[in-house]
């Protein structure tokens, strides 16, 4: 909870009329970013309290501070060039390349355009502050109060001790405009209090985070893959004595500035935007109606070309726009002509989307894409629809002024009476826009109806009557909904609402419907309300177990025991701290050719399941896989296994590494692969092993894919180890189709391990571990896991182990730590350790949800 003083100031600050919205956030960010937030809201609140007292005096002394802070602020924006001298240093430490993208400059790139750029990381200019020029005496002031004495000491002595070199670095041009624009910033993966002289080494680590919001495209690495936060960063020299590295205390300086820079830049392009003129709108409303007019005959005269040329055509359109645009999901895939193609098996693309469109062309003047048709071929949908402009709301929103929000919700508002005035002109009362079912990702079985009415619909939608209220027997009108109007399907372009898109859930609700996304907002501070049948438990505990090395955890709430998985299986009581029982298994445990990993325990049946994988996929990174993997079943009470089965005959040998373990409602069991991706699923009968997900051709085994699993419902997420990203599966489909969780801010996950749902926050939070950092903390706030947040990563703080898993135990959560630095003894996989802690980390989890 932030100090009473500090909410005091920000609020003054957000009361000040006449500002605008970004400069409410770089004002804020001056006391929020501050070393000491507590001692910059005293002498803010000193500033004002000077004044007369009446609102616009005390606006008019912000505004004195807000111009000198973006003074300084575009001090820090504005790089110096260093001399020829120490250009050549930097470059030569560097070999020339980005120390971020690691590119250099193109063979054939004659102009220069790919060149890379010394740059320094504090600008001289700002540094003049610090070295006591009488000229900014105001604005060291501020300095002051922002870094604190003690800090700002430490700046001016390490400038005026350190090598130039430790101010620059050499970057592609890209990378430098995103570091300059505080888009993206450099935090140590070491302790700097511990380890102060970690960046006077050979090499060091950082961690890359990137600022929200995100308005432009970020760099990309040399092999394609965006900057995204937790993407890792060494920095190398050929020699730290006459080449040193660039100084953490720099990099730690720019990171208190980025979401400055940030709001300064935003705010800069706020004042630029141009506005159309009078005759230029004109012409764009002259040329939407002519559009509006032409459209439907040229649709109509497409639906005369055969069937398959069609398909033809769509098929070739989605291959140019993969070219042309890049691929930003699976399933949708903007294309040329001004056109967009959602596309896919199943269920992927809603049957009553086309229909909806149709209805919302003819019966509103809303601006939604116009369908050109949907075409079925066999099992595969296409549906193409116009592309409208602007950028998502999620985006834009930060580049409006508060006339324009004010503006844009009175949009909205209309937009939503003219989507509730649309006729029903269907039998059933709730349904799809053609009288099918509805489609939700809300609803327990995705497709649903129709109902004849909304007694029957709440019937179906309440599962447990626990969750009935009174709430449930009143009559609400029944109309026309988007039901699924969020930032990311609204689009504006110059502060103008430009379209509605995505009206795949539309149909016929309760009115109340559209509104109901909002509510977990509402609750933003609270937590979910998980109790555990099993006493409370918590605070860290260490396992006294010769030669435990727990590779994963599960946590049995019905008979309160932990379940590992490691050389053995172990069965763990953390009440009575004692190890009861030791699972081994003839042929498997113990065996230096078998390595036993994923332990998961299906809480409807307490059956326990158990993954062996061949060992030599994981000490050979995917080189060699052809060993002998199990999945075993374990029954608790008979103390039995139910089945054990080599799933490898499965995959043919091709795929390998399997670690991790999930179950479905029915009791199915999937196991998932690294090398590379791959989920496999045993059916209830403990016979059939099929392969639900394959990654498609080429098979590569050195691939890394699909590290672990997650289970909620008929929801599975999987975290990929290789693209260091989310994907979700709906465990009803026949065959497992993978599908991208967008993350906010975009982060990549670098050396994940486990991925899981503590049940204490109801499927709302997935805790993904990231072998060399710690517990990356994610959030769904509908627990749906179309789009996350990356809150953060709680760092695993024992020296010389991995974080290989989280796991809640009781009510409070957990990481698995794995010994590394261990020596194994002779014909063992193992070395003697004794003693293995389990750090708990609940406290840091839920600050992470709090703030």
């Amino acid at each position: 909870m932030e100090d009473p003083q500090v909410q005091r100031v920000l609020g003054t600050i957000y009361s000040a009329t006449h500002f605008t919205p970004m400069e409410h956030r770089l004002l804020s960010s001056f006391v929020k970013h501050s070393v000491d937030p507590k001692s910059t809201a005293a002498y803010l609140l000193k500033r004002t309290s000077s004044r007369s007292g009446t609102e616009d005096a005390v606006e008019l002394e912000l505004r004195c501070v807000l111009e000198d802070w973006k003074t300084l602020v575009e001090m820090v924006r504005c790089p110096t060039s260093p001399s020829f001298s120490l250009s050549w240093y930097i470059t030569k430490r560097d070999r020339g390349m980005c120390c971020l993208t690691r590119k250099s400059r193109l063979w054939w790139d004659v102009f220069g355009w790919s060149r890379t750029q010394v740059v320094s990381i504090i600008p001289e200019k700002f540094l003049l502050v610090v070295l006591d020029y009488a000229q900014y005496a105001h604005l060291r002031e501020l300095l002051l109060v922002f870094l604190t004495e003690d800090q700002f000491q430490l700046l001016r002595s390490t400038f005026a001790r350190e090598s130039p070199c430790r101010n620059h670095w050499t970057l592609a041009p890209d990378a430098a405009a995103a570091f300059r624009e505080g888009l993206l910033y450099l935090a140590p993966s070491w302790d700097i209090q511990r380890q102060p002289s970690e960046d006077l080494k050979r090499n060091c680590l950082y961690i890359l985070y990137n600022t929200m919001p995100i308005a432009t495209s970020l760099p990309t690495s040399s092999d394609g893959q965006v900057l995204r936060s937790g993407s890792w960063v060494e920095m190398e020299t050929i020699d730290e004595g006459s080449f040193p590295l660039p100084s953490a205390c720099f990099f730690g300086i720019h990171q208190r500035f980025c979401n400055s820079l940030r709001a300064l830049q935003i705010d800069r392009e706020l004042s630029r935007r141009w506005q159309p003129l009078g005759v230029t709108r004109w012409l764009s409303v002259t040329l939407g109606a002519c559009s509006s007019r032409v459209f439907p005959l040229i649709r109509r005269l497409w639906s005369y070309f055969p069937r398959r040329g069609r398909i033809w055509v769509y098929r070739s359109l989605i291959d140019a726009g993969v070219r042309l645009y890049g691929k930003a999901n699976p399933w949708t895939q903007q294309v040329p002509f001004g056109l967009y193609i959602k596309h896919g098996k199943g269920k992927l693309i809603p049957r009553g989307e086309g229909p909806a469109l149709r209805l919302v062309e003819k019966s509103t003047d809303i601006p939604a894409p116009r369908l050109v048709e949907t075409l079925v071929d066999g099992d595969y949908t296409y549906l193409v629809m116009t592309r409208l402009p602007g950028k998502p709301l999620m985006q834009a929103i930060y580049t409006m002024s508060y006339p324009e929000r004010k503006r844009l919700a009175k949009d909205l508002s209309q937009c939503i009476a003219q989507l509730g005035n649309i006729p029903n002109m269907n039998k059933a009362s709730i349904c799809g826009a053609d009288g099918g079912p509805v489609f939700d990702y809300r609803l327990n079985g995705r497709l649903a109806g129709p109902f004849e009415s909304e007694a029957e619909f709440n019937n179906f939608i309440i599962t447990q009557d626990r969750l009935r209220s009174p709430t449930h027997d009143c009559h609400h009108r029944i109309c026309f909904t988007h039901a699924d109007l969020n930032p990311n399907n609204i689009l504006v372009e110059s502060g103008r609402l430009s379209g509605i898109v995505d009206f795949g859930c539309a149909g016929y609700f309760p009115e109340y419907w559209e509104h109901i996304r909002r509510i977990p907002s509402l609750y933003e501070r609270e937590l979910p309300t998980f109790k555990s049948r099993c006493p409370a438990f918590a605070g860290t505990f260490v396992i006294d177990q010769y030669k435990l090395y727990p590779e994963n955890a599960d946590f049995d709430f019905k008979k309160c025991v932990l379940y590992l998985g490691c050389i053995w299986n172990g069965i763990y009581d953390p009440y009575k701290n004692i190890m009861i029982d030791v699972l081994e298994f003839p042929g498997i445990s113990h065996n230096p050719e078998c390595h036993i990993g994923g332990v998961g325990v299906d809480q409807a049946s307490g059956l326990l399941s158990i993954v062996v994988d061949a060992g030599e996929a994981f000490t050979s990174s995917g080189a060699n896989i052809p060993g002998t993997n199990w999945i075993i079943q374990w029954d608790p009470v008979t103390k039995e296994v139910l089945y054990q089965l080599n799933i490898t005959k499965t995959v043919d040998g091709k795929y390998g590494g399997y670690q991790d373990v999930e179950q479905d409602p029915e009791g199915n069991v999937y196991v998932v692969g690294t090398y590379p991706s791959s989920i496999l699923k045993v059916h209830t009968d403990g016979k059939t092993v099929t392969p639900w997900y394959l990654s498609p051709p080429p098979v590569v085994s050195t691939d890394t894919g699909y590290c672990g699993l997650a289970a909620k419902g008929w929801l599975l997420l999987a975290n990929d180890g290789g693209a260091g990203n989310i994907v979700r599966f709906d465990m009803r489909e026949e065959k497992g189709v993978p599908v991208v969780v967008p993350l906010q801010p975009n982060t990549t996950l670098i050396g994940t391990d486990a991925i899981y749902f503590p049940p204490r926050y109801e499927g709302t939070v997935a805790l993904v571990a990231q072998d060399l950092t710690g517990i990356a903390v994610l959030r769904s706030r509908d627990g749906e896991w179309h789009w996350a947040e990356f809150l953060g990563i709680v760092p695993n703080e024992l020296n010389g182990t991995f974080a290989v898993a989280p796991v809640q135990v009781g009510e409070g959560l957990y990481i698995v730590a794995l010994a590394y630095v261990d020596v194994n003894t002779p014909g063992s996989t193992s070395g003697n350790r004794t003693l293995f802690p389990f750090v708990d980390i609940t406290e840091q989890v839920d600050k992470f949800l709090l703030s």
